[in-house]
């Protein structure tokens, strides 16, 4: 019980601090979805560092100890309900039902509570849990991916008209009318405060399911909203979620004969990737050079400390000595 239970301890302390970010790696799914899928892909994490592998096994791991309790558990929503502060309680529960689902290949079950957990999530959302809003829609989409892989196959059992349902569709459907219509349907007049902000990162999840459905017309729906002057302009997005969205209408630019606007959206991106990845070696340097300092710091530290015991250590002797002598 006790993995539950800090499980609920940090979710209640992320919500009363408002940090919509660790909340979104609270709430995750990505790492166990993903897990499974280059599980069945027979993919093991090729090119990833082994500090990062280790950081998505202890998630995984971390997620299924606290399923074991959830099993045992007679009432998962009362007890959310009684635990589960601000209103997130019926998210908190569907998202472990689908945990639960998805452990025990239950592909169907777990990909509706997720659309679940999803639909009770936009009822609270608000501009600060936008990074949920995001999370959500990126699980949804592996989660499809998962789903659809096991489409007729005797791995989930959980649906007995598994072959007739397409994923792809219905998580393409939720998160147009749910995800994205609760950032679009803001009608906050200053831009900057607007949930319209959390928009940009729905819409590149879409882009990756029309793609992979070869539904390209409902791409340019979205860039056409995306770019009105509703919206906010795409610089004030993270730059993450901007060189995703500009690859994406590269690529629909070359399907369509543009071939310079593709030239242009495509070198954006080649860009701002070089730059990503520069930055990010510069904030790796500078953490092993902190190390470095610090190790040092308390290498000397250590050392002077040593020096004044030694130095005490004589003085005693010294002393001492003294002593004897009179």
């Amino acid at each position: 019980m006790a993995e539950l239970t800090n499980h609920f301890n940090k979710i209640n302390e992320l919500l009363n601090d408002w940090d919509g970010i660790g909340l979104s790696h609270e709430l995750s799914m990505t790492e166990l979805i993903t897990s499974i899928l280059n599980s069945i892909n027979h993919n093991s994490h090729s090119g990833m560092s082994n500090q990062k592998k280790q950081q998505i096994q202890a998630k995984v791991n971390q997620i299924k100890k606290v399923d074991l309790v959830v099993k045992r558990q007679q009432d998962i929503d009362t007890l959310c309900a009684n635990k589960i502060q601000h209103n997130y309680n019926e998210i908190v529960a569907y998202r472990l039902r689908s945990i639960s689902s998805l452990l025990d290949s239950k592909y169907y079950d777990a990909f509706r509570y997720l659309i679940e957990a999803i639909n009770s999530f936009v009822k609270v959302f608000e501009l600060w849990s936008q990074n949920i809003l995001w999370r959500l829609s990126l699980d949804l989409r592996l989660m499809a991916e998962l789903a659809a892989l096991n489409v007729g196959s005797t791995n989930d059992s959980s649906n007995s008209n598994n072959n007739t349902i397409d994923y792809f569709e219905e998580a393409s459907r939720t998160l147009l009318s749910k995800c994205f219509q609760a950032a679009n349907a803001d009608r906050t007049a200053n831009l900057a405060e607007s949930k319209k902000n959390a928009a940009l990162g729905v819409v590149n999840q879409l882009f990756q399911i029309y793609f992979k459905i070869n539904n390209l017309k409902l791409c340019k729906n979205l860039i056409k909203t995306m770019e009105s002057p509703g919206f906010p302009a795409l610089e004030s997005y993270p730059l993450n979620q901007v060189i995703t969205y500009r690859f994406f209408n590269g690529r629909l630019s070359v399907f369509n004969g543009q071939y310079k606007k593709a030239q242009e959206e495509l070198l954006y991106v080649n860009n701002n990737n070089n730059n990503n990845n520069n930055n990010n070696n510069n904030n790796n340097n500078n953490n092993n050079n902190n190390n470095n300092n610090n190790n040092n710091n308390n290498n000397n530290n250590n050392n002077n400390n040593n020096n004044n015991n030694n130095n005490n250590n004589n003085n005693n002797n010294n002393n001492n000595n003294n002593n004897n002598k009179k």
